[in-house]
């Protein structure tokens, strides 16, 4: 198995458990880079944006608070 370095944002969500309209949210807020594949298409680096979502409100750190 391949590891996926990019993904658009709608594969990264569903792949995530998360709604792609989050992902694009978070793109037009600026807190997740997106970039552009030899295809041309709107991708994310995945690594960048498990980190992102990782933390604050969506990450495991969130639920230590409640």
């Amino acid at each position: 198995m391949t590891d996926v370095t990019k993904m658009t944002p709608r594969d990264y969500g569903k792949s995530r458990g998360i709604s792609p309209q989050l992902v694009y949210y978070h793109i037009r807020e600026g807190h997740i880079n997106p970039t552009h594949c030899e295809c041309g298409r709107k991708v994310v680096l995945v690594a960048e944006a498990d980190e992102y979502f990782k933390k604050g409100e969506f990450g495991e750190d969130s639920l230590e608070d409640r």
